[in-house]
């Protein structure tokens, strides 16, 4: 079971990305590698994630939708949000970013079609996808 939670947690290469945990793609650059840990950005948005032996340079960080954090604002990452779903427990929503279309899960107060979100990053749920890694 636990290798099962640490593909579906750090997926690698895409096309497990896409098969498995129908993650965002999002390129992104990694400014350093030290001590197992990438420091990525994205736009504005700087974020350690776990290195798995990617080296510093351009490279996609796979970010699954309860891994992304929106709250009503307007940075870091200023989007609205394009459209919504109520899904029981929680609700999906598309949010056009500077970056593109990124899907979301959110559990928390629902957000209006609309809304300017600010979008952020949670600890889990992200993994650095470089070419020839993993």
């Amino acid at each position: 079971m636990g290798a099962l939670r640490n593909l579906y947690d750090a997926p690698a290469p895409e096309f497990i990305v896409d098969f498995i945990s129908k993650a965002n793609l999002i390129p992104c650059d990694m400014e350093r590698v030290e001590a197992g840990t990438a420091t990525i950005r994205v736009g504005d948005l700087r974020h350690s994630v776990p290195a798995r032996g990617a080296t510093a340079c351009p490279a996609k960080l796979a970010v699954r939708a309860d891994a992304i954090a929106l709250t009503p604002g307007e940075e870091p990452l200023r989007r609205r949000i394009q459209s919504s779903a109520y899904l029981a427990d929680h609700v999906a929503y598309g949010v056009a970013t500077p970056i593109g279309q990124l899907y979301a899960i959110n559990s928390d107060a629902p957000l209006k079609v609309g809304t300017a979100v600010a979008l952020a990053f949670r600890s889990r749920g992200l993994a650095v996808i470089q070419e020839g890694i993993g």
